[in-house]
């Protein structure tokens, strides 16, 4: 009885231990996902095709960024590299967070100064004369 109950209980230990080392050597869950989450933000004024989906791995996906009126895209952030692109052409291999940036169009001063003809010919020979050794 006393051999029977040390059998078992090796037995028992020994499961344990197997479950351990399968639990610790089996892959993370991250690592076996099929899908990543794409999220997309808007900073400035303006709008996405798509904001937040989940995608197969190794998927190519399109994103356009689209600028209201009186805004321009300027580019794409939360890549490793700078797009400045309106459409995003993306493999997808890992979850993303990106941001389209979209900035105000600048607004030009609409005056113009002009100089009489006199007074441009002054400024030159006066340039002409300060300049001259």
């Amino acid at each position: 009885m006393v051999n029977s109950l040390k059998k078992s209980f090796l037995l028992f230990k020994f499961s344990g231990v197997m479950f351990f080392f399968l639990v610790s050597c089996s892959p993370d869950s991250e690592e076996m996902s099929s899908s990543f989450e794409v999220s997309v933000s808007v900073n400035g004024n303006g709008t996405v095709s798509s904001s937040q989906f989940n995608v197969e791995s190794n998927t190519i996906i399109s994103i356009s960024a689209i600028p209201n009126e009186g805004y321009y895209f300027d580019r794409w952030d939360g890549l490793n590299e700078v797009i400045e692109t309106e459409t995003l052409n993306l493999k997808v291999t890992q979850p993303y967070f990106l941001t389209a940036i979209f900035l105000p169009i600048p607004i030009l001063n609409e005056s113009i100064e002009s100089y009489q003809q006199n007074q441009l010919f002054y400024l030159l020979r006066t340039l002409f004369f300060l300049c001259k050794p």
